[in-house]
C-alpha cells in the first residue's frame, strides 16, 4: 500500500502530520461556508 501511495505521489496516511494538513484544508473550506443560506 504504502509503495502505491508513493508512486501515485500522494501523502500517506500513515505518515507524521499528514492527518493535521487534511483538517487544516478541512477547516478552511469550513470557514468558507456561509451557514446562513442553509
Amino acid at each position: 500500500f504504502t509503495q502505491l501511495v508513493k508512486l501515485a505521489g500522494l501523502k500517506s496516511p500513515f505518515d507524521d502530520g499528514c492527518l493535521k494538513s487534511v483538517v487544516e484544508k478541512v477547516t478552511e473550506w469550513l470557514d468558507g461556508v456561509d451557514m446562513s443560506a442553509l
